[in-house]
C-alpha cells in the first residue's frame, strides 16, 4: 500500500480533483455534440480518458525533468518505474480513444503531441502555457468527432470558450497584477459563453449559470484590486466549469 501510494504520487491521481477541470469542457461538449443525449459508452471513455491524459501530462513533465523536489519521491519511485506507470497512463488514454473513430484518434494523436509539448518547454513558462490552452481545449473537436464522426464549424465555439476560461486561470496564476488583460478576457469569455448557448439552443438554466459566472468574474476582479490571495480566485475559476456543465444537464433535461 505504501509503494501504491507513492506510485499514485508521481502520477498526480492522489490529487484527482485537479483533473475535473480537464474533465467539465470535454463532457460540455459531449453533450452538445450529441444534443443532451450522448452515448453512454462515449461519457465513460471521456471520463476515465480526461483522467488519464491529465495524469500521462503530468508524469511526462515529470519525465522531462530529473526529480520532481517538491514531491520528495526519488527515493521511492525507481525511473522504470516512473516509465512504466507513463507507459500504463498512455495505455489507459489510447484504450478510451480506440472506443471512438479514425477521426477522433487522429485528433487525440494531436492532443498527445500537445501534452508532449507542455512537458518539454516548461522552462519556457509562456509557449509551455499556450499548449496547455489548447489541449485543454482539444477535448472539444474530440468530443464532436466521436458523437458524430464529424467536425462541424459550432465546435469551434465550445473551443473558444474553453480556450477563454483556461487563459483566464493562467493569467490568474502567473500575470495577477495584469487586472485589465484578465478583465478582457473575461469580458470575452463571458461573450463567447452566451453565444455557445444561443447557438446551440440552451435553456434558461444555462443563462443562470453564466450569469453567476459573470458574478463570479466580477468578485475576482475585487479580490484582485484588493490584493486578496489569488488561492480562491483560481479554485473559484476551475469551478465555473463544473457550473456550466450543470446548466448545460438542466438545458437539455429539464
Amino acid at each position: 500500500m505504501s509503494k501504491l501510494r507513492h506510485y499514485l504520487k508521481f502520477s498526480y491521481l492522489n490529487r484527482w480533483q485537479k483533473a475535473l477541470g480537464l474533465l467539465w469542457p470535454a463532457l460540455w461538449s459531449l453533450w452538445f455534440a450529441g444534443v443532451g443525449k450522448p452515448h453512454f459508452y462515449l461519457v465513460i471513455a471521456f471520463i476515465v480518458g480526461s483522467f488519464a491524459a491529465y495524469s500521462l501530462g503530468l508524469s511526462l513533465k515529470a519525465l522531462a525533468t530529473e526529480w520532481p523536489p517538491a514531491q520528495n519521491i526519488k527515493p521511492k519511485v525507481t525511473l522504470l518505474e516512473r516509465f512504466e506507470i507513463t507507459g500504463v497512463l498512455l495505455l489507459l488514454a489510447a484504450i478510451c480513444i480506440l472506443a471512438t473513430n479514425w477521426i477522433s484518434i487522429a485528433l487525440a494523436i494531436i492532443g498527445l503531441v500537445f501534452i508532449i509539448l507542455i512537458a518539454y518547454t516548461q522552462t519556457n513558462i509562456f509557449w509551455s502555457n499556450f499548449f496547455l490552452v489548447l489541449a485543454w481545449a482539444w477535448s472539444a473537436p474530440i468530443a464532436f468527432a466521436s458523437q458524430q464522426m464529424t467536425l462541424p464549424i459550432l465546435l469551434w465555439l465550445p473551443f473558444s470558450a474553453t480556450v477563454s476560461w483556461k487563459l483566464v486561470s493562467v493569467l490568474l496564476k502567473h500575470k495577477p497584477k495584469n487586472t485589465l488583460l484578465i478583465a478582457c478576457i473575461q469580458f470575452i469569455q463571458i461573450i463567447l459563453f452566451c453565444f455557445v448557448g444561443a447557438f446551440f439552443g440552451q435553456s434558461i438554466w444555462y443563462f443562470i449559470a453564466v450569469l453567476l459566472i459573470l458574478i463570479g468574474c466580477l468578485y475576482q476582479q475585487w479580490m484582485l484590486h484588493r490584493k486578496q490571495p489569488l488561492g480562491y480566485a483560481l479554485r473559484l475559476q476551475e469551478w465555473y466549469g463544473a457550473l456550466l456543465l450543470l446548466g448545460t444537464l438542466l438545458s437539455y433535461h429539464y
